[in-house]
């Protein structure tokens, strides 16, 4: 019956698991100075491994045996797998060459917990920060495989189901899509979809989140421009008092805060609801006109007050920080290179107002009514009321829109810089704040049904049948700025060289 003897690695090796090793014992005959029946020279050298089951000798440097490793048991260290000849290196127990495979096989199995990482012990923990957290804290991202926070927009966060999740929402907001992973969407104070509570529909505007009275602002929507110019390039806008200040990009107020409801668009600044998709097209006036008509009949998202817009109303769709006109976000089906009819009839003449969308300038102007364009058809009205003469007789005080005008057209006139300069330094009956108008502010006082000019002369004395400019510049073009012409009966939006000479009239307040 064979001897043993104790061997003093065979503690050290047993904590990794090894079979041969946690035998507690080995045959006589097979440790150091005996000899092994199977020992086969590594292929490195005949250099036999001192502590392997190979016999005596110095240990493997360039390719230490799995049985060698102390301290990183891992497929990633020079193993067994390199020394595809070691015939000694027998840890499966077959007598046989363990080859790569095997050799590779049995350094994964022996691979330290330690190389890993931190693990947590709990399954209901992961590591974040090198310690155990539970899978159901939002701060590090409940069960996701980073530690990120969960972070809802207007929510507080909770877990459920491993996943990050609303809890409740904060402020003003409401979440009224049912989607419990994207916050809380809607501002209860503003929304005409959702004011003050996820089922009340308003179809005026919402307010402090109460449906307010059917009337609108007293205000002009902005023209959304941003643009400003030296005259050769577009720049940042100019402080007051700089060459070129008081353009168009130097003031923001009254932004369209559109609002979609049941194919519709709500500008609570206007007051106007329009479709919200243009029909396909093109169309005459008459056909564009028909449209309208057509939609009283359904009616059309429950309205039966369909109808044309007028030029100015059309104009104040206007969004001048992009090509196409009006914003995509809002309006859909918009046709590239083609204009909306509007209700805008030359006296006179017959031919139709479009507004040109998509020509670097809106260009609003009159055409042949049978030329072809798009249709949107709009309802409401602008706030009621009209043109005041102020005590002075210097001022016209427009209340639909808060605008104050010079009643008198300025003395000259002017080069585009020179414009913005005699605007910004100009005040009338002691009051300052005055600025070139912008083009939607300059049309406002257009009476399409005047002509030579568009204007309403007893108003507005001394009106040119001419141009006048404006304070906007145009898209594309920093050597340009658009002009209102009121010239030959017609009133039409177009631009101009900066360096041209025209007419002005200044505006404050809006």
């Amino acid at each position: 019956m064979p001897t043993y003897r104790t061997r003093v690695v065979i503690p050290f090796l047993c904590a990794f698991g090894t079979v041969f090793a946690c035998s507690g014992a080995e045959p006589a005959g097979s440790g150091p100075g005996a000899e092994n029946p199977t020992a086969k020279s590594d292929s490195a050298g005949d250099v036999p491994d001192a502590t392997s089951a190979e016999g005596g000798g110095s240990p493997d440097v360039a390719a230490p045996d799995a049985f060698s490793d102390s301290t990183s048991l891992d497929a990633t260290s020079l193993g067994d797998a390199q020394v595809v000849g070691d015939a000694t290196l027998d840890a499966d127990g077959a007598g046989a060459t363990d080859g790569a495979a095997v050799d590779a096989a049995k350094d994964s199995a022996l691979a330290d917990a330690g190389d890993a990482g931190p693990q947590c012990a709990d399954a209901g923990q992961k590591v974040c920060g090198n310690q155990c957290v539970p899978l159901d804290d939002p701060s590090t991202g409940c069960s996701a495989n980073t530690c990120t926070p969960c972070a809802l927009p207007n929510a507080t966060a909770a877990c459920s189901a491993g996943a990050c999740r609303r809890d409740a929402c904060v402020d003003k907001f409401l979440d009224c899509n049912t989607l419990a992973n994207d916050g809380c969407e809607v501002d209860s104070l503003t929304s005409l979809a959702h004011c003050g509570d996820c089922d009340q529909l308003c179809r005026t505007f919402c307010k402090e989140g109460s449906c307010a009275p059917e009337s609108p602002t007293a205000h002009l929507p902005d023209s959304q421009s941003a643009l400003c110019t030296n005259g050769a390039a577009f720049v940042a806008c100019p402080a007051a008092g700089q060459p070129y200040a008081g353009q168009d990009g130097n003031f923001t107020a009254n932004k369209p805060t559109y609002a979609k409801i049941g194919g519709t668009v709500y500008d609570p600044v206007s007051g106007l609801m329009w479709e919200q998709a243009f029909a396909a097209g093109p169309f005459t006036r008459d056909e564009a006109k028909a449209r309208c008509d057509e939609l009283n009949k359904a009616p059309f998202a429950g309205y039966s007050d369909w109808r044309f817009p007028t030029p100015f109303e059309a104009l104040t769709l206007v969004d001048s920080s992009r090509n196409l006109g009006l914003s995509p976000a809002v309006f859909s089906g918009q046709q590239q290179n083609t204009g909306i009819w509007t209700s805008g009839v030359e006296p006179g003449l017959g031919l139709g107002y479009m507004l040109g969308l998509n020509w670097n300038v809106m260009i609003l102007r009159s055409i042949t009514q049978s030329s072809p364009a798009s249709s949107l058809c709009v309802r409401g009205s602008l706030v009621n009321g009209g043109f005041t003469v102020a005590a002075s007789g210097n001022v016209v005080v427009d209340s639909r829109t808060s605008l104050k005008w010079q009643r008198a057209m300025a003395p000259s006139t002017y080069t585009w810089a020179q414009a913005l300069a005699y605007c910004s330094g100009l005040a009338i009956d002691g009051a300052g704040g005055y600025r070139l108008p912008s083009y939607k502010e300059l049309w406002s006082i257009v009476d399409t049904t005047k002509a030579s000019p568009a204007v309403d002369t007893a108003l507005f004395p001394g009106t040119p049948t001419g141009s006048m400019w404006t304070s906007s510049p145009v898209t594309g073009n920093p050597n340009k700025a658009q002009v209102v012409e009121t010239e030959n009966g017609r009133a039409n939006l177009f631009d101009q060289l900066q360096t041209a000479s025209f007419p002005i009239r200044c505006v404050s307040g809006g």
